[in-house]
């Protein structure tokens, strides 16, 4: 069954001939603006988010015209739009479908009878590493090895250094490992979970106990960044790491520049023995 969009869409070439693509989405059922989706081409590291609106605005080359443009939300159906079908001089309307999930059963126990155990980081150090740019839709990762699963994720945490902005939007992404490449694969988290950070420093926790997500072995958490305010020219937001020995062919963590951006080991940037310090909590 064919999956349309809701969007209100305008489209005009610049004068260095890249087009630009701006546009609202919507949900398709309840006609509401749909904010923080992904947006972008695949594979080109060309892509942008929604704002709190569902309004979103992206330059693509023009070379890039017979590609196709990607729209993608946790819970919802992705869709594709090819470029060169894109009128110019029409404003397109399309909505955005919600997908039907079916939720593995899952047991709530009293807080008495769990076991609580935090894998990754958790302290604070004297090391830190920048993030990539604020690109709407960059997003950082962390392999989690477990020990005993299965076993149901409780929360993530995020170690902040410097925190020099008014707000800042974060959603939680969970993942699966991709077996032939190492990187995050399949999304396991089934719901948007987004977080104002705002000016908090130190180790965030976001809950995730509600969210029904049941981990049977390695994963990667992940911290994709949507909406900053910035208080000042410089920006400054950094996060805790910690040294690592090397991991041989296990990649432990990646970036992702934007929306539907390519996986990109950090080992592979120049930084051989710094880990970002996100965590992961788990009960059993």
């Amino acid at each position: 069954m064919l999956t349309t969009f809701s969007l209100f869409f305008v489209c005009h070439l610049s004068q260095a001939q890249d087009i630009l693509i701006m546009g609202r989405v919507f949900d398709d059922s309840s006609e509401e603006p749909l904010s923080y989706v992904n947006i972008g081409l695949k594979g080109k590291n060309i892509g942008t988010v929604s704002d709190r609106n569902g309004f979103f605005k992206l330059t693509v080359p023009s070379s890039l015209r017979s590609d196709t443009l990607f729209f993608s939300s946790v819970g919802y159906l992705e869709e594709g739009l090819s470029i060169s079908d894109i009128s110019f001089d029409e404003e397109l309307e399309v909505r955005l479908s919600q997908e039907v999930i079916q939720l593995d059963d899952f047991v709530v126990m009293a807080d008495g009878k769990r076991k609580y155990k935090t894998y990754g980081d958790r302290k604070k150090t004297n090391i830190r590493m920048h993030t990539p740019k604020f690109y709407k839709g960059a997003q950082i990762a962390r392999r989690i090895s477990l020990k005993d699963y299965p076993a149901a994720l409780a929360s993530v945490q995020i170690g902040i250094y410097i925190n020099d902005v008014d707000s800042l939007f974060v959603r939680v992404r969970v993942f699966d490992i991709n077996e032939r490449s190492g990187e995050p694969g399949e999304e396991l988290l089934k719901r948007n979970v987004v977080e104002n950070i705002g000016r908090k420093t130190g180790f965030v926790k976001i809950d995730l106990q509600d969210q029904g997500v049941m981990i049977e072995g390695d994963f990667f958490i992940s911290i994709e960044f949507l909406d900053v305010s910035l208080k000042s020219k410089s920006n400054n937001f950094t996060i805790y790491a910690r040294q690592s020995k090397p991991s041989g062919l296990k990649r432990v963590q990646f970036i992702r520049f934007g929306s539907y951006g390519d996986w990109v080991p950090r080992k592979e940037r120049g930084i051989t023995s710094l880990v970002y310090a996100l965590g992961a909590t788990i009960s059993y």
